[in-house]
């Protein structure tokens, strides 16, 4: 069966999310998977989504 593809706001709020636990001192990769984003939640969409962010 196909995975049907994830909306880009699902993976933007996870994204936000993620960074507001990275301000509060939280390596990335904890809070990456602390909001459950994963890898195959990247949009196929846009590259700045891609891009890492500073």
């Amino acid at each position: 069966a196909a995975l049907a593809k994830k909306p880009v706001e699902t993976y933007l709020q996870k994204r936000k999310a993620a960074k507001e636990l990275e301000a509060l001192g939280i390596p990335k990769s904890t809070a990456e998977r602390q909001v459950g984003l994963i890898s195959t939640d990247l949009p196929r969409a846009p590259m700045e989504l891609k891009q890492p962010y500073v």
